[in-house]
């Protein structure tokens, strides 16, 4: 517990002290008004319907399509999701996110910004001889932070929780999650 709690604190650390570094980049760039960005993260999936597997590592593709002139950017995501735990026990989600996207632009090349839209689930859950999946629409919301760190390429922060109702071995369970990761942009 006490390692976890270390390692946790040390990677606050660590990804507070990058933003004042990449705030000082970013002052002298500007942000794409479209990208395609790389999300590396964490996917947390409800305790009570997924644990030992509900802390899953996830990594995803975003297609950010906006003009500055724009009130709402069209944006469209994959995410994929795994865990395996001891004992043979697995479980995989992925999720096609379509909706919009408020980028907040400014001068500074910061933009927060906050997002929603739907989702279409797929979750599959395994054990050494027996699996089972599911699929289904549900909704998402999010927000997040872009920083410019040169021509056409930027940085961020990026949370999501993404909901859908699904039946895995006889059991109704909610998928989708928590999503906390970074993202590295490039401008189209």
């Amino acid at each position: 517990m006490q390692r976890k709690l270390t390692k946790n604190v040390v990677t606050s650390i660590l990804c507070a002290s990058s933003l004042f570094v990449v705030q000082s980049v970013a002052n002298a760039a500007e942000l794409p008004e479209s990208s395609v960005s790389l999300f590396l993260g964490k996917n947390s999936m409800t305790k009570s319907d997924w644990e030992p597997v509900n802390d899953q590592s996830e990594i995803g593709v975003v297609l950010d399509l906006g003009r500055a002139d724009s009130v709402v950017d069209l944006v469209a995501g994959y995410f994929a999701a795994s865990d395996k735990a001891v004992g043979s026990i697995e479980s995989e989600a992925s999720e096609f996110a379509v909706g919009a996207r408020k980028v907040f632009r400014g001068d500074s090349g910061i933009a927060p910004f906050a997002e929603g839209g739907l989702a279409y689930i797929s979750v599959k859950r395994s054990t050494a001889s027996l699996s089972d999946s599911d699929n289904a629409v549900g909704f998402w919301l999010g927000g997040g932070v872009n920083f410019a760190v040169g021509d056409s390429v930027m940085v961020g922060l990026e949370a999501r929780y993404s909901a859908a109702d699904v039946t895995v071995f006889n059991v109704n369970r909610t998928a989708g999650g928590t999503h906390i990761g970074v993202t590295v942009g490039f401008g189209l």
